[in-house]
């Protein structure tokens, strides 16, 4: 596996951080689009939105510590891990009425069509800084 630098490290927290914090409001048409809410009430409410704008906070947080937080962006890959599978079982039950809902309503159509590879992207990212960090700080206990 090829080593990560912690620039780029820095840089993917940094761009997961952006992509919830300037994401959220965007979609979400500063939490008024009832129709992205209504399709998926159990993920989407604006609590919910609300929280994955706190996630990308988070993960502005950790940006700098990330070499030291292995547990940290373990759970971060945990959590967009379950926004892909919740991605999925919406896939599952509203495919095929994704293409009227990107012709009737194209932000919320883009957004339902992407938003899985997306976190899907980012969880694996974090596994890899995570192993990484944990790969450093077992090197450095045993130096």
């Amino acid at each position: 596996m090829k080593h990560v630098s912690e620039k780029q490290g820095r840089l993917v927290l940094m761009c997961a951080g952006a992509t919830n914090l300037l994401g959220v409001p965007l979609f979400s048409q500063v939490f008024s689009n009832d129709t992205l809410i209504t399709l998926s009430p159990e993920v989407f409410s604006r609590f919910g939105l609300l929280l994955i704008m706190f996630w990308g906070l988070a993960y502005l947080a950790s940006a700098g510590i990330h070499r030291q937080a292995s547990g940290l962006l373990a759970v971060f890959a945990l959590v967009k891990l379950a926004y892909v599978v919740s991605w999925g079982l919406w896939l599952n039950d509203h495919f095929l009425q994704l293409p009227e809902l990107l012709r009737t309503h194209p932000l919320t159509g883009a957004f339902y069509a992407i938003y899985g590879v997306i976190d899907l992207l980012f969880a694996v990212l974090f596994i890899r800084l995570s192993l990484q960090a944990r790969q450093v700080s077992m090197t450095q206990v045993t130096s």
